[in-house]
């Protein structure tokens, strides 16, 4: 995850909210600061957009589909198997 981290130049806070963004599946990117500092600086990554070779980078760690849980051995979701179902296009993010 480090290398996706340092790639993107983001925290992994930022990180973490830029990535539930540039997926369709995901209605929203939840803040859940304690401080001010921490929403300042959550607020500031919000313009943020994850290039492909990032999102491809995360897939490599964290495929997608994998580990869901036993019902995801019988199924596989499309948008598991086609990037283009489970990324917003790049003007949308």
């Amino acid at each position: 995850m480090d290398a996706a981290v340092n790639q993107a130049g983001l925290s992994v806070p930022h990180l973490a909210m830029v990535f539930a963004i540039a997926h369709p599946g995901f209605t929203g990117a939840l803040l859940d600061p304690r401080t001010m500092e921490q929403l300042d600086c959550l607020l500031t990554g919000l313009n943020t957009v994850l290039s492909d070779d990032v999102l491809d980078q995360i897939d490599q760690i964290a495929p997608p589909g994998v580990g869901v849980g036993t019902l995801g051995q019988a199924y596989v979701p499309p948008s598991a198997e086609r990037t283009e179902l489970r990324r917003c296009p790049i003007g949308e993010r």
